[in-house]
């Protein structure tokens, strides 16, 4: 069964990274500047009593899991805030894609340009925190449509698809 959902949601994750503009309306140039940002809270994290604890060992099968199904979707970058649980979240991935960790900081004013700037046309993994990944799919969309996660949620996966100035998020869970 497990299986099975991994199957499912890697189908719609690749169906996603491939919507494309049917070819009579858009150029080879065009179809490059496709934007795809793949938003993940940290995984489980452990209650040590610091402001910055280790993921659990749930956490670390999670971390896990995104990384197998990301891992053939063709992820070109890998973001992830300072914080020891978010890089361990992103570890797993980045290490099996050999791609850097690139730190951002989730409090800037322009990081939903800077980010869409720096990644056009790619594919990009971006982990954050309960309020902070719903707050930049909010920005990176336009739009003030997703809350908060709480504190018990770690398993939702934003996919936000941008081809020119239209942004459409799509809300997963793994």
């Amino acid at each position: 069964m497990k299986q099975l959902f991994f199957l499912v949601i890697s189908v719609l994750l690749s169906a996603s990274f491939s919507c494309k503009p049917p070819a009579t309306d858009a150029s080879a140039e065009e179809m490059v500047g496709i934007t795809t940002f793949i938003l993940v809270r940290h995984a489980e994290k452990a209650d040590d009593g610091t402001k910055d604890p280790d993921l659990t060992d749930v956490g670390k099968a999670r971390a896990e899991r995104l990384a197998t199904l990301l891992q053939p979707n063709g992820i070109e970058a890998v973001y992830s805030t300072a914080y020891k649980r978010t890089r361990q979240t992103a570890e797993p991935l980045a290490t099996t894609l050999n791609l850097p960790i690139q730190e951002y900081d989730p409090k800037a004013t322009d990081l939903a340009k800077e980010l869409i700037k720096a990644n056009q046309g790619k594919t990009v993994l971006v982990v954050g925190h309960s309020n902070s990944t719903p707050t930049l799919v909010n920005q990176l969309i336009g739009k003030e449509k997703y809350s908060e996660l709480d504190e018990s949620v770690y398993g939702k996966l934003y996919v936000v698809t941008i081809y020119k100035k239209e942004a459409k998020a799509m809300v997963l869970e793994y």
